[in-house]
Order: structure tokens, then sequence, then C-alpha cells
């Protein structure tokens, strides 16, 4: 029933809100916890989707992804990413970022990197070191990815953050820089 409710309002505009409110009734009747918080994304309540996730003991990784690939909005991806008054994310940036690079949905982790690094090194520095959940090679792949994509800009700064945890630094971004440093790691 949710889901005609679903589809009707999808054909339907003049409709959409009432039809995907009564959606989210019979979805949380059901249980459907995934589906609840699609209907609150369509319905344009992207704050409270996220905090619906956040509380949702039912949802994983992949539910919540599977929500942002269907609903993609940068806001949504924003409050998922970040901690919210001693919890943790509801996801990890890494993995989001990593999954997304890998997806048609890569313009949302790259304008996700871009607003930490338009708000400074240490705002993406603080990120990355906050993200308990993702591995430095997990990170090393999402600067992988980046450079892929032509976005050299981002593969470097998450790099440099990489780098200044591990106590080394890049003395110089070219290929002789590297070779000026390769017996130090030999």
């Amino acid at each position: 029933m949710g889901d005609l409710l679903t589809e009707h309002a999808q054909k339907n505009p003049g409709v959409a809100d009432l039809c995907l409110a009564l959606a989210t009734t019979v979805y949380a009747a059901c249980r459907l916890d995934r589906k609840i918080a699609l209907s609150l994304c369509r319905r344009g309540f992207i704050h409270s989707a996220a905090e619906f996730m956040s509380h949702s003991q039912d949802l994983t990784t992949e539910d919540c992804m599977g929500v942002l690939s269907l609903s993609p909005s940068l806001s949504l991806l924003q409050l998922m990413t970040t901690p919210q008054e001693g919890q943790a994310a509801i996801l990890s940036v890494g993995v989001a970022c990593y999954t997304l690079l890998a997806d048609p949905q890569q313009q949302l982790a790259l304008q996700l990197l871009d607003s930490f690094v338009s708000k400074g090194q240490g705002v993406l520095e603080e990120a990355i070191l906050q993200d308990s959940s993702s591995s430095v090679d997990l990170w090393t792949a999402v600067a992988s990815l980046c450079s892929e994509l032509n976005r050299d800009d981002l593969s470097r700064a998450i790099r440099s953050v990489l780098l200044n945890q591990s106590g080394t630094r890049v003395l110089s971004p070219d290929l002789e820089g590297a070779r000026l440093m390769d017996h130090v790691f030999l």
C-alpha cells in the first residue's frame, strides 16, 4: 500500500505531500525504516530523515547509502556524516566518499570533500581524523579515485593529511621531490 501511495505521489504532484505522508504511516506500521527515511526525503524533510536514521536500530550502512542514492542531496550527506551530540555519525565520511566515488553519485562525494577543503585544511583533517571507521588504506583509495576523476587538488589534500599523521612530509609535489625522499623509506 505504501509503495502504491508513493507511486501515485510521483505521478500526481498536487497530492504528493499527502500521499507521501500516508505512505510514511504505512511504512511505519510495517517497520520499513529505509522506506520511511526515503519518504521523508521525498517530502523535503532532510533533517527529519537524518534524525530518524540516526535513531533507527534496523538501518545498515547499505540502507543509508541506498536512501542517499535514491534521494541524492549534499545536505543529507553532510547530516549523515556529521557526529551529533556525542553520537557517532550515521555514515563514515571515508566509507561514504569511497562508495559514492565508485558510483554514478560521485559528484556528491566530490562536493562533500570540496566543502571540507573550502573551509580550510584543518576541517578536512578533522573529518579524516574523527572518522575512526575508515582506515588509511581506505582514505588512500579515496585519494586515488579523486585523482582518476581529475580532481588532483582533492587527492593532494587527502594525501597531505595522511602524510602529516604518519610524521612524514612531502617536500615537493613533483616526481623529483619523491625521488629525493626515496632513500628515507628504503
